[in-house]
């Protein structure tokens, strides 16, 4: 009887201690829960299309690379459900990207400025600690767009500021460090409508100038996020 009592005195030791073990591997390796984090990067890729009119007649169209650094702040939560993660996230961001031409007399910028992006994550599990993901999202972005003054050529002026929203597309991979850190990379493309800019002239015969634009955005950001749950 004391065997017995002893035999199942250990079974139950054993089975508690594997049941302890493996809530704490998992909780060591579970992907779910909330985040905050960093995300740095660059415009690796990208280009704005240019194109103007005056008195509606066309004058040009062109093609300018968009460049620069970025960075933001990354808020989101994500929930395994076997060996996918699904997720949702908002992105604060700030870049530095520009875009520069000339032609006709005619100088066009335009800077890319804070955006805003509400996403969603679908990832597939490749180990206990790392996902590859592709998101998919709505980014609301601002635009400076500037046409300085060429008094010889049309004595136009001014500047004006575009918020445009466009759709995300990404893909990354990431990583758990340790307890509580995550890290990855992710490529980001956001493709935009164009928009156009009604611009007056103020030396005849240029009595009114159209100019349109349409960015399309691609990034390759690093980041680094805290787990809080």
């Amino acid at each position: 009887m004391k065997n017995k009592n002893t035999y199942i005195a250990s079974a139950l030791f054993i089975s508690s201690f594997t049941f302890a073990a493996s809530n704490a591997y998992a909780a060591c390796h579970n992907l779910s829960g909330a985040y905050v984090g960093l995300g740095l990067g660059s415009n690796i890729a990208g280009n704005v299309l240019y194109s103007a009119s005056e008195n509606d007649a066309p004058v040009f169209k062109s093609t300018d690379s968009i460049t620069g650094f970025l960075g933001g702040l990354i808020v989101g939560v994500q929930k395994e459900a076997g060996p996918l993660v699904l997720g949702a996230e908002i992105v604060t961001a700030y870049s530095t990207a520009t875009a520069k031409t000339k032609k006709h007399g005619r100088e066009f910028t335009a800077d890319q400025g804070l955006s805003i992006e509400i996403g969603a994550r679908f990832g597939l599990k490749v180990s206990d600690e790392t996902q590859t993901y592709f998101r998919l999202g709505v980014e609301s972005t601002e635009f400076k767009h500037k046409v300085p003054v060429d008094a010889v050529a049309t004595g136009i002026d001014t500047k004006a500021k575009k918020r445009m929203t466009g759709m995300l597309l990404g893909a990354g991979i990431e990583t758990k460090m340790g307890d509580s850190f995550l890290i990855g990379v992710e490529y980001r493309h956001t493709l935009y409508k164009a928009e156009k800019l009604k611009l007056k002239g103020t030396i005849v015969p240029i009595t009114e100038a159209t100019d349109e634009f349409k960015p399309s955005v691609s990034a390759i950001m690093v980041r680094l996020l805290y787990k809080m749950s």
